[in-house]
């Protein structure tokens, strides 16, 4: 019989920083070190950070794709940049979207992602379980915010979050979407700018056109929860906040 080969789905890691020097260079080294297939593009898009940051990272790791910008162009705009260059460059099949306050720190994190996301066809969004550096959880999706789920006929509550579901929404810092919700919805609404709810309108809009959202807690990551956004002054986030 004819051998059959198997396709390896390329993914984009969009990666939109602001003054996060800090935190960046353990962001991108976990990717790399925790990832070693050859399936997948890191797009570093940096919005006029301050000291040349996007040069730093750019001589450290000169494998991954450098874009600065001349402005702080918001995570909407930044995000959607970054995704329409490596769309024309890369062509890939699924978009990482993924905080510059993240690490990874489970070996082959990304190829698992990929395999647990391909065995829902119906589903456009995925997200995974977020935790704190001390190994306590954060919230990874909105909508079931209790994550009840059936065991032995009842109801119970997951505590741990381990239970993959579907839910209404994903939280931005990690979201692993199909390139088909990305040509169908193109992107994150730029009204939201510089941040907030603009991950919760993209679930909402990929949803209105049949796809379905789904939180997958066999997988997690750590979330430096805060580290980003604490990068623009309280006057900008409370001016989101108000409107």
């Amino acid at each position: 019989k004819e051998k059959v080969i198997k396709k390896e789905h390329k993914i984009a890691i969009i990666i939109s920083t602001y003054n996060q020097e800090e935190l960046l260079e353990k962001n991108i080294s976990s990717i790399m070190s925790k990832n070693r297939g050859r399936n997948y593009k890191i797009y570093l898009i940096d919005d006029a950070s301050k000291n040349n940051i996007g040069k730093k990272i750019g001589k450290k790791f000169p494998s991954i794709n450098i874009i600065i910008n001349g402005e702080n162009l918001g995570f909407s705009k930044s995000n959607n940049f970054g995704i329409q260059i490596a769309k024309k460059e890369y062509n890939p099949d699924w978009f990482l979207i993924y905080n510059d306050d993240c690490e990874i720190i489970e070996d082959n994190w990304l190829n698992k992602f990929i395999e647990a996301a391909n065995g829902f066809p119906g589903v456009g969004i995925f997200g995974c379980k977020l935790i704190y550096p001390d190994g306590s959880i954060q919230w990874g999706a909105k909508g079931n915010k209790n994550y009840f789920f059936k065991k032995n006929g009842a109801m119970e509550i997951d505590k741990e979050f381990s239970q993959t579901q579907e839910t209404s929404e994903i939280i931005g810092a990690c979201m692993l979407i199909k390139k088909e919700v990305i040509d169908e919805i193109k992107g994150f609404d730029e009204k939201f700018s510089p941040f907030y709810g603009e991950e919760s309108d993209l679930c909402f809009r990929a949803k209105k056109k049949g796809f379905k959202i789904l939180y997958i807690g066999g997988l997690k990551l750590i979330h430096h929860r805060n580290k980003s956004i604490s990068k623009i002054s309280k006057e900008k986030v409370w001016f989101i906040k108000k409107r």
